[in-house]
């Protein structure tokens, strides 16, 4: 990982535009980010830039950063923030190791702790999500959580799972270890098997339109170390 870079262009970027046509910005920590080390860069609706570092989170304006980094005990002397999302009602969610999840409320100035019970979450395998039904949907390897309002619910399919997706077509899927599951009729439904593909977990998991035809499910693991 290294500095933020841009690639500023007042118009599209054509396929025949040379590098030398076009004009490249860094931003480092002399300009303000926390580190380096840029983990996750995500633009939400009212157009700032969030970038997410190993040591803190700012908002980018395309002028100034402003640090929304929290004030954690000086016995966390980092905070690895690692992932960024937005959901459909405006608020951003972060993800932080070691402090867990943090949301920032639409219209906030400080970032906030999601505390599940008494404890914060120590991983996830999805970030905060619409889930379709009116429910904000996050996960950690042994449960999903549902937010409505300012309660949050646990569920607890009975599956390990390593990723939680829904496509911009209202498609949810979950996968565990070799095999996809789709939400249909309010529960979980079998949609693929891949054990005889030689994949022993599924990394990653993408949903696409396949036009008229429906809609297909991209994915993407690991066989014996390597990435199939």
């Amino acid at each position: 990982m290294c500095s933020l870079g841009f690639c500023l262009s007042s118009n599209a970027i054509s396929p025949t535009t040379s590098l030398e046509e076009l004009h490249f910005t860094n931003w480092g920590t002399g300009s303000g980010l926390p580190h380096n080390a840029v983990r996750r860069v995500l633009q939400t609706a009212d157009h700032y830039l969030w970038i997410a570092t190993n040591d803190g989170v700012v908002r980018f304006d395309g002028a100034t950063m402003r640090n929304f980094t929290p004030d954690f005990p000086v016995a966390l002397a980092h905070s690895f923030f690692r992932d960024i999302s937005q959901t459909a009602d405006g608020r951003v969610w972060f993800f932080s190791d070691p402090t867990g999840l943090w949301v920032l409320p639409v219209g906030g100035e400080h970032l906030i702790s999601v505390r599940i019970g008494d404890g914060i979450m120590e991983s996830l395998s999805a970030m905060p999500f619409d889930f379709g039904d009116g429910r904000i949907a996050f996960a950690d390897r042994k449960h999903i959580y549902f937010i409505e309002g300012d309660q949050i619910s646990k569920s607890t399919p009975g599956k390990t799972i390593h990723l939680l997706h829904r496509s911009p077509q209202g498609r949810v899927l979950l996968a565990s270890d070799t095999v996809l599951y789709t939400w249909e009729s309010g529960a979980w439904r079998e949609f693929a098997d891949l054990t005889a593909t030689g994949i022993f977990r599924i990394s990653y998991l993408a949903i696409i339109s396949r036009g008229n035809f429906g809609w297909g499910a991209y994915a993407m693991g690991w066989c014996n170390g390597e990435t199939e």
